[in-house]
């Protein structure tokens, strides 16, 4: 079977097959995981169809294939919540009160919901249709549907653009990048958070590494890969870093149980010796980019000239 690479497009039918399922195969869909002889990059072949893919999002699959029937709302926005507030942390120095702010795959909009008083406008962009109601229902945030070249948004006219863990649930990164570099005024700022293919953990443990390939993942980042792509997309990348969102207590638990803390994931560590050591722990992670999540800052390439 032919297949062809989402990152450089190079099409061949040997590429290597490093990961034969995915964690939540189904009767309609059983992906492998390849890696491109071409770039490296490593995305689940074949991909769903654009009707799949809709579905997907509107039934919530990706968290009921997690959680399963433990799922629970309250638990669920409390453990989001630690993630939004570092990126609103994060975020903050590049904003000012006159910005206007676009976030691709908002979700339920959490994030923009705490980001748009330091704004001047902020969008978010959202195909699944129970997280995009509530955006707008409950939060009443602008939130759109996709593909953002329908959304409404004029060319030039985005000063910050943000994705934080969407990416690789795109087929097509590079032209997906691309529109929102089209709407992104010259000069403007790119920020992506995807999660590492590079985590140690991947390497370390074979029940963490097979828990790591999911149908809704459909391509698996490295360092190198997210930079091919963000600049591939007509950005100049002016940092790559990484950022452990999980604790020491987590690589303990794959290590010694082989799954997945679900119900309460190991996050922060408040006090003690072991909070110096966790510390420790996420710095070495972060400094080598072993880390479990990676972002990247990039700056649109063009200028007003362009």
């Amino acid at each position: 079977m032919s297949a062809t690479c989402p990152v450089c497009e190079t099409q061949s039918g040997d590429f290597p097959v490093i990961h034969a399922a995915v964690r939540d195969a189904s009767d309609a869909y059983e992906p492998s995981a390849l890696q491109c002889s071409a770039c490296s990059a490593v995305f689940l072949w074949p991909h769903m169809d654009a009707a799949a893919q809709q579905a997907f999002y509107d039934s919530n699959a990706q968290l009921l294939n997690t959680h399963g029937d433990d799922f629970d709302w309250n638990d669920y926005t409390r453990r989001t919540r630690t993630d939004v507030m570092r990126r609103v942390a994060f975020m903050t120095p590049h904003l000012s009160t006159d910005h206007r702010l676009l976030e691709t795959g908002c979700g339920y909009g959490f994030f923009l919901s705490e980001i748009c008083g330091k704004v001047d406008t902020a969008i978010g962009i959202e195909p699944g249709s129970a997280r995009q109601a509530f955006a707008k229902d409950e939060l009443r945030l602008d939130v759109r549907s996709p593909p953002l070249s329908t959304a409404g948004i004029p060319p030039a006219s985005i000063n910050v653009a943000c994705a934080f863990q969407v990416l690789e649930h795109i087929d097509r990164p590079v032209p997906f990048l691309s529109e929102i570099r089209d709407v992104l005024r010259p000069d403007g700022l790119l920020i992506v958070e995807v999660p590492n293919f590079a985590d140690l953990y991947v390497r370390l443990s074979a029940s963490y590494r097979a828990f790591h390939f999911q149908s809704a993942h459909l391509v698996y980042f490295t360092p190198a890969t997210l930079q091919r792509v963000v600049e591939a997309s007509g950005f100049t990348v002016e940092s790559l870093i990484g950022v452990q969102r999980y604790a020491f207590g987590n690589a303990l638990h794959w290590l010694t149980k082989g799954r997945p803390q679900l119900k309460r994931p190991s996050r922060n560590v408040e006090s003690g010796l072991a909070r110096v050591a966790d510390r420790l722990y996420r710095r070495c992670l972060e400094s080598t980019r072993r880390s479990d999540t990676l972002i990247c800052i990039a700056r649109n390439a063009r200028t007003a000239a362009d």
